[in-house]
């Protein structure tokens, strides 16, 4: 393992790479960046933020003499590190953050007005990038991760790259939670609607059983299929086989309507 000293003189070396790679060619290309990248996971085969520092040091420095596809490299990998470190900070799994890109103008507009997310307190971040295409790419990175996201605008100037985390959905209430069913002793599986008539009804597709009959195989529960098989000697021998229905138990399913309770609302 590298000591301290060590990896911050390596470190040191993206940046001269960089340099040396401008005074050799004239500019950084694609390939370029990738060696940049190989310096930068030195260490335990991470990016860390002091490699992700001298990379961001390397784009504003020499920003001018890259090429576009090394900018788009390095801008891809910049943005989606300072975006992933502010989703780490607040944890949580991706799908309950949003990812969306939009034109330069529309900024605050697609984050404080349309998604409503709150600038003082807010949990948000936003950042810019060269080119629309590299906007794009980051956004199908995030999505293909798990993400949700979109695109809002057109055009060459869908350049700003924006992340905020999403709300919580309000909980449903609990239809069964303003009844107790100790109120009824003697029968305790009664059903809500029963004991609650001025809130809550039968269900009418279930008559209340919570159960419905099962519309692939009809209640029957299976099916007979025909079964061939062979002897010895090649010879067939037909039978018949009774197969359980995949969809239900018994032909009977649980009610889509009421979700197995037997009660709706009124």
């Amino acid at each position: 393992m590298p000591s301290i000293e060590d990896y911050t003189l390596f470190l040191n070396g993206i940046i001269q790479t960089a340099q040396d790679k401008i005074d050799y060619n004239g500019k950084i290309e694609e390939k370029d960046v990738l060696i940049l990248y190989k310096i930068a996971k030195f260490k335990d085969g991470k990016i860390n933020e002091e490699a992700a520092a001298d990379l961001t040091t390397v784009y504003t420095t020499h920003y001018h003499k890259m090429t576009a596809n090394a900018i788009a490299s390095l801008e891809m990998f910049i943005i989606t590190h300072a975006i992933n470190a502010y989703l780490w900070k607040y944890k949580g799994e991706w799908s309950e953050w949003y990812v969306g890109i939009t034109n330069d103008e529309d900024i605050d507009s697609q984050l404080f007005v349309k998604h409503k997310v709150k600038e003082e307190g807010g949990m948000w971040i936003y950042r810019t990038v060269t080119a629309s295409s590299t906007a794009h790419a980051i956004l199908d990175y995030y999505k293909k991760n798990g993400a949700q996201g979109g695109v809002h605008g057109t055009g060459n100037t869908v350049r700003k790259v924006y992340a905020f985390k999403l709300a919580k959905p309000a909980s449903k209430p609990n239809p069964f939670s303003k009844v107790s069913l100790t109120q009824n002793p003697i029968n305790p599986n009664r059903k809500v609607h029963d004991l609650d008539p001025q809130n809550y009804r039968q269900c009418p597709s279930c008559y209340g059983s919570g159960r419905t009959t099962c519309s692939s195989c009809g209640g029957s529960g299976g099916r007979s299929e025909s079964r061939v098989d062979y002897d010895w000697n090649n010879n067939p021998i037909y039978r018949t086989e009774w197969v359980a229905c995949y969809s239900c138990s018994g032909g009977q399913s649980t009610c889509s309507r009421c979700g197995g309770s037997g009660t709706v609302n009124k």
